[in-house]
Order: C-alpha cells, then sequence, then structure tokens
C-alpha cells in the first residue's frame, strides 16, 4: 500500500469481505450449519421482511440518535452518531461522532470519527478521514478525503474513465491505476471551494486551498 488508490480500495475490499466472509461460512456448512445460521438469523432479527432483516444487519451504538425515517442497511454505526431525517445508508462503516445530516446518502463508505456529511449530499464507495466534511454537490464517489480536509456546496469530482483506465499520479509520473471508476484524493486539511471541478485521479496536496473562477460571481447589486 504505497498510494491514496490503494487505501481506497483496501476500505472498499474491507466492506465486501465482511459479506464474502458469510457466503464462504455458508458454503462450507454442512446441512445442519446452514440451518443454525438461518435460524441464529431470525433469532436475531425476529422477521422475515426483508427490508427490516437488512435494517437489523450491522450493528448501532446505543448512544447513536438516528431519525425514524433514516434507512439503515448492513451498517456498523459508533457512539454518539447523529443520523438525520431521510438519509439513506447501505453497507457503511460510521465512526465515533459522526454528523449525517438529511436526505444525505452512504453507500459502501467509511465515515472517520468526527467526520460530517452535508445535508442532500453523497458518498459512494469513499472513505472520509476523521473529522472531514463534504457538502453537497455533484454526488461524490470513489474519493478520498484527508483528516479535517472540506468541500463546499456544488463541488464536483469526475470518477468514470470510458475506454481505459484512469491515471494516477505516483513519484512524479501519471501510471495506471488499474481501475475506470475512481474520483480523487483531497489531502489533510485541503479546502475545496463552491463550484470546484476535479478531474478523476487527481490528488490534491495538504493544506491547499483552491477555488473556482468568480468571473461569474454577482458583487454588487449597485
Amino acid at each position: 500500500i504505497d498510494h491514496w488508490s490503494h487505501i481506497l480500495r483496501v476500505n472498499q475490499l474491507a466492506i465486501a469481505n465482511r459479506a464474502y466472509e458469510v457466503q464462504l461460512q455458508w458454503k462450507r456448512s454442512s446441512i445442519f450449519g446452514k440451518i443454525v445460521m438461518v435460524m441464529s438469523l431470525l433469532w436475531r432479527v425476529r422477521s422475515l421482511n426483508k427490508q427490516t432483516i437488512l435494517s437489523r444487519i450491522g450493528s448501532v451504538d446505543k448512544s447513536a440518535k438516528i431519525h425514524p425515517t433514516a434507512v439503515i442497511e448492513a451498517c456498523d454505526i459508533g457512539p454518539n452518531v447523529e443520523i438525520g431525517p431521510y438519509s439513506v445508508l447501505r453497507g457503511s462503516v460510521i465512526g465515533e461522532g459522526v454528523k449525517i445530516e438529511e436526505h444525505a446518502t452512504v453507500n459502501l463508505s467509511v465515515v472517520g470519527a468526527g467526520a460530517q456529511i452535508g445535508r442532500y449530499a453523497t458518498a459512494n464507495l469513499c472513505l472520509l478521514y476523521d473529522e472531514a466534511l463534504i457538502s453537497h454537490g455533484g454526488g461524490l464517489q470513489g474519493c478520498l478525503f484527508g483528516r479535517r480536509s472540506f468541500g463546499a456546496i456544488g463541488v464536483q469530482i469526475l470518477d468514470l474513465s470510458f475506454g481505459r483506465n484512469v491515471k494516477v499520479q505516483k513519484d512524479g509520473e501519471w501510471v495506471d491505476s488499474g481501475q475506470r471508476f475512481l474520483g480523487a484524493a483531497v489531502g489533510h486539511e485541503a479546502i475545496l471551494g463552491n463550484a470546484v471541478r476535479i478531474n478523476y485521479g487527481v490528488a490534491i496536496p495538504n493544506k491547499t486551498t483552491i477555488v473556482a473562477a468568480t468571473d461569474d460571481l454577482v458583487r454588487s447589486a449597485e
């Protein structure tokens, strides 16, 4: 692991491995073992409803505050987490003290302690380090956000290269990442201003501030 894309990928694989381990255990079990697995699951979720089963897979700390309209499926929710109305979380790991605001979407992502995902924001296949903050933008996918990094409203990061793999910079050269679906890395304490657009495979250095062109910004009503 010697590149930000590897760190992101390892976290994605760790999430996928949880499902794989269950599948492998099922495949290797005897008929009796399979019966025990099914009965154990039913006893735990106490429902045959698919939605209810998904909502009860994973773990939720008792101190977490989750709005009743939020959808939580197969997630691990840490202590003192706040999840707002109509937010949707699937297959994700949410660290201590994370705040997820209303209508946010978090899929197959790892969110570090104290991070915040703003209203209507989307984090899909992402990794957020501690105290990172992302706002509503063009949908953030396959991205890494460093400690105390910030993405303002309207930030857009491209994530899909058609016809060829995404290239990333390593040791001063652009090399093949081996992936066609990959966003960008935002360094520790880096700031992305409103309407900033970043191409896939780009790494923003630590403590960098980037703002978009402001030629069309109304500065006075006189």
